[in-house]
C-alpha cells in the first residue's frame, strides 16, 4: 500500500466536502459551510494558493469564485483503481461573460474556503478539455460539470 488507505481517503473527503465527522480522527467538522471553486489559467501548484494563476478581472470581468454548500453540494465518495473521489451534485456555474475582457483559457480548478484572496487550496485539478473564455464576448456561461473529480489517492 502506498500513501493513504482507501478508508482514510474516504474519511478525509467526507470530512472536507460533506462535513461528516469521524469519531476516531475528526470529532469536529469545523465551521466552514461553503466550499469555493476557483478557475485558473495554469496549474496553481502544490505550493500555490487559490490566487495562483487565477483568472483575472482583465481577462473575464464578471468572474467570481462560486460557493457550493458543504455537505449537500457533494455526492458520495467512490473508490476505483486505488483513488477515492467525490463529485459536486450539481454543475458549478460561473457568472455569464459580458462584452469585455481580454479572454483566456482555463486549464485548472481549485477548491478552498474563501470567496476571494490568496487562500489555501484544498484540492485542484486539470480541466479537460480546457475551457475557452472568449475576448469581449457576452453570453458565455463557464461551467464545471458533475463529472468534475476531486480526488485522493
Amino acid at each position: 500500500m502506498a500513501g493513504k488507505s482507501n478508508s482514510l481517503a474516504e474519511t478525509y473527503l467526507n470530512l472536507v466536502y460533506k462535513g461528516t465527522t469521524d469519531a476516531d480522527l475528526a470529532g469536529d467538522a469545523g465551521t466552514a459551510d461553503t466550499i469555493y471553486f476557483a478557475l485558473h489559467t495554469g496549474d496553481p501548484g502544490d505550493a500555490g494558493t487559490q490566487a495562483s494563476n487565477e483568472v483575472t478581472a482583465a481577462q473575464y470581468p464578471a468572474y467570481a469564485r462560486v460557493g457550493v454548500s458543504r455537505g449537500s453540494g457533494f455526492g458520495n465518495t467512490t473508490t476505483s483503481n486505488g483513488a477515492t473521489a467525490i463529485h459536486p451534485t450539481a454543475p458549478i456555474t460561473f457568472p455569464t461573460t459580458d462584452a469585455s475582457g481580454t479572454g483566456c483559457t482555463v486549464t485548472h480548478f481549485s477548491t478552498g474556503i474563501s470567496a476571494s484572496g490568496a487562500t489555501r487550496i484544498l484540492h485542484s485539478g486539470a480541466i479537460s478539455p480546457a475551457m475557452a473564455i472568449p475576448a469581449a464576448t457576452a453570453g458565455v456561461i463557464p461551467q464545471l460539470t458533475t463529472a468534475t473529480v476531486i480526488q485522493e489517492s
